[in-house]
């Protein structure tokens, strides 16, 4: 009958004990979740940061197309623009021609090397 009623005694201390671990849990994640308030305040403040964001892109893109407008417009300016853009053109091509001729070059360097190679195991 002691055994009994030690063994019952602690069955309710263990109990109570895993009762208190549950409580303790189930507060621990009550305060983790966000309430519907946070919430709001998380998304009204996401939303601030997009809309600002959204505007900056907006004043980027209206300042671009004012200066592209100006410099067309601008008389002045359009000739010099004209000449730099030419020059820009003739320097790229240069550019490519020395490009193609190395590139010729080299191929001419291999086909002389495998003539004198087949040359060399034909003879």
């Amino acid at each position: 009958a002691v055994v009994s009623t030690q063994s019952t005694g602690r069955r309710e201390k263990l109990r109570a004990l895993l009762d208190a671990e549950e409580d303790h849990y189930i507060h621990e994640i009550d305060a983790q979740q966000e309430t519907t308030l946070e919430r709001q305040a998380k998304m009204r403040a996401r939303a601030k940061v997009l809309r600002e964001k959204r505007e900056q892109e907006r004043v980027a893109y209206v300042q671009e197309k004012l200066d592209i407008r100006w410099r067309e417009e601008c008389d002045e300016l359009r000739p010099i623009l004209a000449s730099k853009h030419q020059n820009e053109v003739f320097e790229e091509r240069a550019k490519q021609i020395e490009i193609s001729s190395i590139i010729k070059e080299r191929e001419k360097e291999e086909e002389n090397m495998y003539a004198a190679c087949g040359r060399v195991t034909g003879s």
